[in-house]
């Protein structure tokens, strides 16, 4: 009878068993390597999940590097609004106070002497003028030094009373301002 064979074809046989052999063999490469693959997959996916972090992380640190830097600028705007606030307080102090120191200036008139006795006064009627006095004679001794009544400009000095007559004799005018002027006469210098 006939013989069992497992194969029909004796070569068949082996070339059959080279094929699953190198399946087989090519089966665990491809195991293998998609294990490697993994691995290195794994290995990729750990750079890559550490790089997206350390990005992550560079770009937390430079929003708050960012925000840190807003808000120092925010703050510098700050004290910049308030030394410009002070500056300007000080600068209408200082107005106020030129202002006051001009007003006290303006209206510190002053007695030409210190102690006089009131020989004539303004608009005074006497035999000695042809009309009402127009001024105020201060009676003081010979060489009484006389100090303007109030700032201004000489504008008349000199003997027969500074060109306005004989009768005011040594006369010093001075302008004051406001269309405002005195006039110091019978000085003996």
């Amino acid at each position: 009878m006939f013989e069992r064979v497992t194969s029909r074809f004796p070569r068949t046989s082996a070339t059959r068993t080279r094929a699953a052999v190198l399946a087989a063999g090519l089966g665990t490469s491809v195991v293998l390597g998609v294990g490697v693959a993994a691995a290195v997959d794994n290995t990729a996916a750990s750079g890559a999940a550490g790089a997206v972090q350390a990005q992550a992380a560079a770009q937390s640190k430079a929003a708050e590097a960012q925000a840190q830097a807003v808000k120092a600028q925010a703050d510098k705007a700050q004290k910049a609004a308030e030394a410009k606030k002070a500056a300007a307080a000080k600068a209408a102090q200082a107005k106020k106070a030129a202002k006051a120191a001009a007003k006290k200036k303006a209206a510190s008139w002053i007695d030409p002497v210190k102690s006089y006795k009131l020989s004539a006064s303004f608009a005074q009627n006497g035999g000695m003028w042809a009309h009402k006095h127009s001024g105020q004679d201060y009676a003081v001794p010979t060489g009484t030094p006389v100090m303007a009544a109030h700032g201004g400009t000489v504008v008349k000095a000199g003997g027969n009373g500074a060109g306005d007559g004989p009768a005011y004799g040594n006369a010093i005018v001075i302008k004051h301002g406001n269309k405002t002027y005195s006039q110091y006469a019978h000085l003996s210098s």
